[in-house]
């Protein structure tokens, strides 16, 4: 049976979908109005209580690879902060996305607009006429107009114009790359620690710790030329090597990193 995908405010998720109070922490996030906080966390007895329940009134809060943040039902691993309960079941052929926006695109600078009503041959043009007295670039066949004695300064300045007006145009389209991404050539795993940055919204990550300091075990990949990216978290060491198993089809031989500043959403 085909799956139904749907997109959903905010605003529509909280008039459909009454959340569960985490009554195991009262200083958790996701309030609703004044009331206490519904986010659960993604290890612990919070954890516990969250696999307790019917999969089909789980939602999980993710890190989007664009900044914002998404809500999507079901149990995922993968960039999770924190999972939801709802009281009302999601059909189990419907698949349901809430994008959470956490900043808004800014408007670029004016000199950094990406839309330009002027050709290059135009603006050359212009160059021209206003620090060489040239009236025009095209040739007209006569020596007296198609040669100029001008200085150096002039150059000088119709060469800095030029530059300026190549570095403000507007970059070429890029050509869409329909490869697959690039294959990890590595992996480790490594004990992550859960920091909460408070703000205008409450934004979670995790920097990697001393083993008895983690609240998750963290398995990269690592990508070449690009640095290493979050797989997934998990309780334990050996959760994490079990998913790298799965992954790779191979045992996990390589030394668990204790220290490193390795830092995720």
């Amino acid at each position: 049976m085909a799956r139904t995908q749907i997109e959903m405010s905010e605003d529509e998720f909280d008039d459909r979908y009454t959340l569960v109070v985490n009554h195991l922490n009262p200083n958790a996030s996701w309030c609703i109005g004044d009331g206490p906080g519904c986010m659960l966390e993604t290890y612990g007895e919070e954890l516990e209580f969250v696999r307790q329940q019917d999969p089909c009134t789980v939602w999980t809060l993710v890190d989007g690879d664009n900044g914002d943040q998404y809500l999507t039902n079901g149990f995922h691993f993968v960039n999770r902060i924190g999972y939801l309960v709802s009281t009302v079941a999601v059909p189990e052929e419907i698949d349901i996305e809430v994008r959470i926006v956490i900043q808004e695109d800014p408007t670029p600078e004016p000199d950094k607009q990406v839309a330009s009503t002027v050709g290059p041959d135009q603006r050359l043009s212009e160059i021209a006429r206003e620090h060489l007295g040239i009236p025009t670039l095209g040739t007209r066949n006569s020596d007296s107009l198609d040669f100029y004695d001008v200085a150096v300064w002039q150059i000088g300045n119709a060469l800095k114009a030029a530059y300026d007006a190549g570095a403000k145009a507007a970059p070429l389209p890029s050509t869409p790359d329909l490869c697959l991404p690039t294959q990890f050539d590595d992996y480790e795993i490594a004990p992550c620690q859960r920091l909460r940055e408070d703000g205008e919204r409450v934004r979670f990550y995790y920097e990697s710790c001393e083993p008895h300091e983690a609240d998750v075990w963290t398995l990269y990949g690592h990508i070449p030329g690009e640095g290493v990216q979050a797989i997934g978290d998990f309780d334990t060491s050996e959760h994490a090597e079990e998913e790298f198993a799965r992954i790779t089809g191979r045992r996990y031989t390589g030394r668990v990193r204790k220290t490193g500043g390795t830092k995720h959403e």
